[in-house]
């Protein structure tokens, strides 16, 4: 199996991984990483991969939902798929689904398509009930990576077949590498199942509500915040989209994706930008700016050789020892000396002379 689990000839429900990947998938609103050998790379790929298919509901069936509904408090969000436990076909009030049996997740009645219903509102007064249904569907996808960062284009998606778990699949060719058309079947109920078990349940407005309604379970749904459940005209096109980024997600694990010798059958274009370092050597460039240094330099010595020439060969800097050795009055003149200008270097015994200098007197 690629993502269902099989139990005595029957769909079970979806393995661990296809579930991960779904929560993961829908949590974020994003496809998943997917692993490539290149950080930098673009490719299109065209395969054959689940989708799903949203519509307004019949108007016979939103009729006996509203039916339903008028005997409620309002409701701000319901998603359900067909059981034979409980249908709300039926017109049952207190029992529209049932979240906690086995096959809550996955409609276990349809022989043409599976299908999940989603109710959402944007108002207490304002609710549309969506019908969708799983198929199998061409996929046209583009691929780009940039410095391992990835970017998913879905070109377009040409919807073929309807996929139930009741369908019957035995005059379907086996699929790629031999997988037989139960496998196939399965693997698209299990993400479907995944896909579905985040929304299956209700939940009512909280400021009327006090608890839930029979055996109704809380639905997870807010938890997908990358839909914009209150956008009624687009919700359609936001599940479909979601389910989509799953698929998509499904190829970012190995455990639910072929090996290399199995997928290396299947070749596409594949582009690959490669960053190097690059460098330009030109010599005059180099000599110029290491001659107009070294010209500064030698311009710099000589003017200070000049400015040295000019002091008689002495160098000055500007200490205070200096300035006291130049302007000296004729009581320090003992102590310097006459023949000391101020020039470096101090000598020694002037500079452990200590001076003191008295206050001014009124």
């Amino acid at each position: 199996m690629i993502g269902g689990w099989k139990f005595v000839n029957d769909f079970w429900k979806a393995s661990h991984e296809t579930s991960r990947l779904a929560t993961a998938s829908q949590l974020t609103g994003q496809v998943l990483q997917i692993p490539t050998s290149y950080n930098n790379a673009s490719y299109q790929v065209r395969f054959e991969a689940p989708a799903l298919k949203c519509r307004l509901a019949s108007d016979s069936l939103t009729d006996i939902v509203n039916e339903t509904l008028s005997q409620l408090i309002p409701v701000q969000f319901m998603s359900w798929v067909p059981s034979d436990d409980h249908n709300i076909t039926t017109g049952d009030s207190t029992t529209i689904l049932n979240n906690y049996n086995l096959y809550g997740s996955i409609d276990q009645i349809s022989t043409d398509h599976a299908r999940i219903y989603v109710l959402s509102s944007s108002s207490v007064s304002s609710w549309r009930l969506f019908e969708c249904g799983l198929h199998n569907a061409t996929y046209e996808v583009a691929f780009e990576f940039k410095d391992s960062k990835q970017h998913t284009t879905i070109l377009s998606i040409n919807y073929l077949n309807g996929v139930s778990v009741l369908g019957n699949y035995s005059d379907v060719p086996s699929g790629p590498d031999g997988l037989s058309p139960l496998s196939i079947q399965y693997s698209y109920c299990a993400v479907m199942q995944a896909y579905s078990s985040l929304l299956v349940g209700e939940h009512w407005y909280d400021s009327l509500a006090s608890s839930t309604i029979g055996s109704l379970a809380e639905s997870n749904y807010a938890m997908i915040t990358s839909v914009n459940w209150t956008a009624l005209d687009t919700l359609p096109q936001q599940l479909e989209s979601l389910f989509h980024n799953l698929t998509l997600s499904m190829l970012s694990s190995p455990l639910l994706t072929q090996d290399a010798s199995l997928s290396s059958k299947v070749q596409v274009p594949i582009t690959i930008t490669t960053y190097a370092n690059t460098y330009i050597y030109a010599p005059k460039d180099l000599f110029l700016a290491y001659g107009l240094s070294l010209l500064a330099a030698l311009l710099s010595v000589l003017i200070g050789a000049y400015a040295l020439q000019s002091n008689s060969g002495r160098s000055y800097s500007n200490h205070f020892s200096t300035f006291l050795r130049t302007t000296r009055d004729p009581d320090l003149s003992a102590l310097v000396g006459s023949e000391d200008f101020g020039a470096d270097p101090l000598p020694r015994h002037v500079g452990e002379a200590r001076v003191i200098v008295e206050g001014a007197r009124a």
